[in-house]
């Protein structure tokens, strides 16, 4: 009977121990997750906004079609 006890004590840590890894690998990948989603949206707002951005050469490419089209009239 003492020995089935000893077991039962050793198999309930095991459990808690687990518990706790299970948490604290569960924080990391949390962590992890959102520093990869700051620098995602770092480089999305360098691209679009930046020096030679999207909306940049897209409002140059503008003025460029809209001078062609007053050459051609």
């Amino acid at each position: 009977m003492k020995k089935m006890m000893k077991n039962d004590v050793k198999n309930k840590n095991h459990v808690r121990v687990g518990l706790m890894f299970n948490r604290g690998i569960t924080l990391i990948t949390l962590v992890i997750t959102i520093l990869i989603l700051i620098i995602l949206v770092g480089v999305a707002i360098n691209i679009s906004i930046g020096n030679n951005g999207i909306f940049r050469r897209a409002k140059e490419e503008k003025n460029l079609y809209t001078n062609s089209q007053r050459i051609e009239k």
